[in-house]
């Protein structure tokens, strides 16, 4: 058994590397108010976010919209 021990090691190894957790920028590099934008379209804020090597958009219906910017998602109203 120990001669693949190796291999399940090495494998181990690269499985962790290619291990991605959610790649969002940190709120003390970028402030909320920045990360943050208001859709008039669809009436709620969204922000774009980086999830496991693909950008996604998270959208929050009943989130403040004081102070964020204008701009739209590209919902199309269907959200």
């Amino acid at each position: 058994m120990s001669s693949i021990k190796w291999i399940i090691e090495l494998l181990d190894e690269e499985y962790q590397k290619k291990r991605r957790s959610k790649n969002v920028l940190s709120s003390k590099r970028i402030p909320v108010d920045k990360s943050i934008k208001f859709c008039e379209d669809c009436s709620s804020c969204w922000e774009e976010v980086w999830w496991d090597g693909h950008k996604k958009i998270l959208y929050y219906r009943n989130f403040p919209s004081i102070g964020k910017a204008v701009e739209k998602c590209g919902c199309l109203n269907d959200v």
